[in-house]
């Protein structure tokens, strides 16, 4: 069994890689237009 506090640890990295990710979709998505519009 795992304790409370560690489980609560997990949570809040699988939080963070979320929130993380969201992040960096976001940038990205504002970051291609931009290369592709001087690529081309």
């Amino acid at each position: 069994m795992l304790s409370p506090h560690n489980e609560e640890q997990d949570v809040k990295k699988k939080i963070m890689m979320v929130v993380g990710a969201c992040i960096f979709l976001i940038a990205a998505a504002q970051a291609l237009p931009m290369f592709f519009g001087i690529g081309a």
